[in-house]
């Protein structure tokens, strides 16, 4: 099973130096596949950008960076994480010889971003999470995945700790992202 990072200011700061040294002690402990930068605060993050570019560079991982195709252009990154209302941009990201997942909440949000050419899709919220709406469960999640190709979503939501991986694996998808878990 695959495994995505994604960073977060709450865990990872906004300071460039701090910002590297808490990435680097993620990458190194958890060997992610992928790794996103996703920072919805206000700023220039031109040095936050150039830090992570440099982390994933070093270590080999996939990067992408979250809501912004230009970003991932004008950085060189492998990919980019579309929010569920972007999906339609996803045919884009695909022109740019871009990775793109989007994250979807719903069977038809699923559907529609592999449509429209992403190449996996963030399914969310599995658990509950700090911050989100209702968690779907791993019952309604597993009925979900019965209607989409299990083999291009991600889980995501409320995964901080080993033993829900272990239930993640049981449904079978291609990995799990999160943003807490890769922190401890």
């Amino acid at each position: 099973m695959k495994k995505y990072l994604i960073t977060d200011p709450h865990y990872y700061t906004t300071k460039p130096d701090t910002f590297k040294e808490a990435l680097n002690r993620s990458l190194i402990k958890y060997k992610p596949d992928f790794v996103c930068f996703r920072d919805k605060s206000e700023g220039d993050k031109k040095e936050l950008l150039d830090a992570f570019k440099e982390s994933c560079k070093e270590g080999g991982f996939c990067s992408l960076v979250n809501g912004s195709i230009e970003l991932a252009i004008a950085y060189g990154f492998d990919g980019v994480h579309l929010r569920s209302d972007q999906g339609d941009l996803a045919n884009l990201a695909k022109q740019n010889a871009l990775m793109c997942i989007v994250s979807c909440h719903n069977v038809d949000e699923v559907k529609l971003a592999l449509d429209k050419g992403a190449d996996f899709v963030t399914l969310s919220p599995l658990f509950d999470s700090p911050g989100k709406v209702d968690a779907i469960g791993m019952e309604a999640f597993a009925r979900m995945l019965k209607e989409i190709d299990r083999s291009r979503v991600f889980a995501l939501g409320g995964i901080d700790d080993d033993k829900k991986i272990k239930e993640v694996e049981k449904l079978e998808v291609f990995g799990f992202a999160s943003i807490r878990y890769f922190t401890k």
